[in-house]
């Protein structure tokens, strides 16, 4: 008989976060081998990315702006995660976690004997709280309350982590900041990094345009992308005409970019692409140029998912020298670094001559996420060294 395996998510349908690309490739391999439960959170339904064989056991996800919806959403997956969890009893429990709401079901495990893998790939940062927060409270009484969730996150994390199995994370960042937070559990924390699925990114020839540079962003709209700011150099560009701009995603910044766009006159120009599957993103590079990742200094980040898929497109990408993101620049040489915003205009205005570069580098990318980024290799990796030692 196969062993059984539950996979907990947050954001999993349809598949175009970064978590739910992560796991959804681990259950590809892992349900070749075992008995696997999915529970997760579904915006809208998406029968396609579904894999045969595969229980999933769905919580209705609102959007994150309809903040009471989402507060009655947390607590529901919280207690959904502690009754399936008791009602069967599956030999391991993987979840991965990009927030901490439901650090308060996993510090149940124990007591209720459940054997389980954190997935962590995430920073769980209560600058995030703080920014949602003032949204609508005072900002000096959502500074406070973050505050307080801060302390309590950095008590309930290390416990979650002396008492899991062990604990994979996905970012080189990560695995520093927990082996430092959690020294005593250092040999139980391993890397699991992230990549490209390569099944939905095709290998194919890539065009670049001949008059125009079109910019690709891929996010979430997030206030640590600093896309109001990109905005507004753009807006001053002196070849703006030349220039422009794909969004894709939702989230919370969306309408004050929206409405910056139209401030700036810069609406002919730019596209509006909404939420994207996994499986179509592809199609999006071959109508972009070059993707962008500009973020907030003042808000910890680590290396977005966005970078990989642009180079899996093929694309090169565009970068401020912060955190994991010019570092990782420099060693796969991807793309383009810049110190500050106002290199940005300087740095486009030459790119509109010198883009017979954009051929190799995007032929080197792609060739760097064959060999390094491919993430059916890592999920194998994750069932033979991990899963399998575990269960």
């Amino acid at each position: 008989m196969k062993k059984r395996i539950l996979l907990i998510v947050d954001e999993f349908f349809p598949i175009a976060s970064a978590q739910a690309i992560r796991i959804h490739s681990f259950a590809k391999e892992l349900s070749q081998k075992y008995t696997l439960d999915i529970l997760c959170g579904e915006e809208k339904r998406n029968d396609e990315d579904r894999i045969e064989g595969v229980n999933y056991i769905t919580v209705r996800r609102p959007k994150e702006s309809e903040i009471k919806k989402f507060l009655y959403y947390l607590i529901k997956f919280n207690g959904v995660i502690s009754k399936q969890t008791k009602k069967e009893k599956y030999d391991l429990v993987i979840i991965t976690i990009p927030r901490y709401e439901f650090l308060y079901a996993i510090s149940k495990f124990k007591t209720n004997q459940v054997p389980y893998i954190l997935d962590i790939r995430d920073l769980l940062v209560t600058k995030n709280y703080e920014l949602i927060l003032k949204r609508i409270i005072p900002k000096s009484l959502a500074k406070t309350i973050a505050a307080q969730f801060e302390k309590r996150k950095r008590k309930a994390v290390r416990k979650v982590i002396e008492n899991s199995l062990c604990t994979t994370v996905a970012y080189p960042g990560l695995y520093t900041y927990y082996t430092q937070e959690v020294p005593l559990e250092k040999e139980k924390i391993k890397l699991i990094p992230n990549g490209v699925d390569l099944s939905y990114f095709p290998k194919e020839d890539k065009d670049f345009s001949k008059d125009k540079l079109k910019i690709l962003y891929i996010g979430n709209f997030h206030e640590k992308d600093l896309l109001p700011e990109i905005i507004e150099e753009l807006s001053k560009n002196r070849k703006k005409e030349k220039l422009e701009l794909i969004f894709v995603g939702e989230g919370r910044q969306k309408q004050e970019v929206e409405r910056l766009i139209k401030e700036k006159s810069l609406e002919k120009q730019t596209h509006f692409l909404g939420k994207i599957t996994h499986s179509e993103m592809y199609k999006i590079g071959k109508e972009a140029d070059i993707g962008i990742i500009l973020r907030d200094r003042n808000i910890p980040t680590l290396l977005p998912v966005s970078q990989v898929e642009y180079m899996a497109m093929g694309l090169p990408v565009i970068v401020n020298d912060y955190s994991e993101l010019g570092d990782f620049v420099r060693e796969t040489n991807s793309g383009y670094i810049i110190n500050n915003l106002n290199e940005l205009n300087n740095l486009l205005y030459q790119l509109l001559t010198k883009k017979e570069e954009f051929q190799s580098i995007g032929k080197k990318n792609r060739e760097w996420i064959e060999k390094h980024g491919d993430r059916r290799k890592i999920a194998k990796e994750f069932e033979e060294k991990i899963v399998s030692k575990y269960i």
